[in-house]
């Protein structure tokens, strides 16, 4: 996928979220908000598994640090 500039692509801006592969395979690259899979997953399914066995506690809220990775999708202010 390439964008065409000279169509106005140059003044739009394109944000993804997750740092996926395809997001460096593609021109322009995309400018993506990375967020810690490795973590939130795990927990995810323990919170899962806890809940199917019959935890019925409040929900809990959990905040996990993200990374704005800028790459060459967005226009310049």
């Amino acid at each position: 996928m390439t964008v065409d500039k000279s169509s106005g692509g140059a003044s739009v801006s394109l944000v993804g979220f997750d740092d996926f592969d395809l997001a460096t395979f593609i021109d322009p690259q995309i400018t993506v908000v990375a967020q810690p899979i490795s973590k939130i997953g795990p927990l995810a399914a323990e919170i899962l598994l806890k809940r199917i066995e019959g935890d019925m506690s409040e929900p809990q809220h959990r905040r996990f640090a993200t990374k704005l990775i800028i790459r060459g999708s967005v226009a310049p202010i």
